[in-house]
């Protein structure tokens, strides 16, 4: 018998010799059949695919201070916006309304949508159509200086008013997020992609603000807002 048929022959008798393809087994010991975990089927077994056609929440953060445009002064000269910077805690820039201003240029109606002085605007881009919902992170000074005159495109003014971030012992108010709400529900303003515009108009003098937030989500809370990468 030749040794390429002694070859064959041992193969497929599982025993392999030095030349055959293979280092001879022990005495005694037979090769083990190959492994299920080895094979190509259970190799894959729990890969799966990344998820598709996942939405993610978009989240626009604008600074207050970071404004587009501003009109920050009465017509006699009275300033009715400032920026400040506060270092209490961690540094933060927000608009100041000084408190006093209103009486002090005997302006009162405060039912007059966007009609006071103190107006600013900011343009930001939505990546997609979806609705969206405003949030705005301020500090009230009391129960007579916590609103915001707040309008978006063509929509209407809207007033942002509530007493969230008081502290009722101390009757003192602390920087909270106060979202836009419409007869008790959370407005949503159904934006298309592309380029939009915030204005914001003072209603009440004493307030300060910090920022504002333009999501798909319907809730902000926390501290100060971080801008995403993309928006960066």
């Amino acid at each position: 018998m030749n040794r390429f048929l002694l070859c064959f022959v041992l193969l497929a008798g599982a025993v392999l010799l030095p030349g055959c393809g293979g280092d001879a087994p022990k005495p005694g010991v037979i090769a083990p059949p190959l492994s299920p975990a080895t094979t190509e089927a259970t190799a894959t077994t729990g890969v799966t695919d990344a998820p598709r056609n996942v939405v993610f929440p978009v989240k626009i953060v604008l600074e207050a201070e970071e404004f587009t445009t501003i009109q920050d002064k009465h017509t006699d000269g009275t300033v009715v916006m400032m920026v400040k910077h506060q270092k209490q805690g961690a540094p933060i820039s927000f608009i100041d309304i000084p408190d006093g201003f209103i009486k002090t240029c005997g302006l009162e109606d405060k039912k007059g949508a966007g009609k006071l002085p103190g107006r600013a605007s900011y343009a930001f881009d939505v990546p997609r159509d979806d609705t969206y919902y405003l949030f705005l992170r301020a500090q009230w000074m009391d129960d007579c200086a916590n609103s915001l005159w707040v309008y978006i495109d063509q929509e209407p003014w809207y007033s942002i008013e509530d007493q969230l971030g008081l502290n009722p012992v101390q009757k003192t108010y602390s920087w909270a997020w106060h979202p836009l709400f419409l007869e008790g529900t959370l407005k949503g303003y159904k934006l298309k992609a592309g380029k939009h515009t915030l204005w914001i108009n003072v209603r009440e003098d004493g307030p300060k603000l910090d920022q504002f937030v333009i999501s798909t989500e319907t809730s902000q809370v926390g501290e100060a807002a971080k801008k995403p990468k993309s928006s960066e």
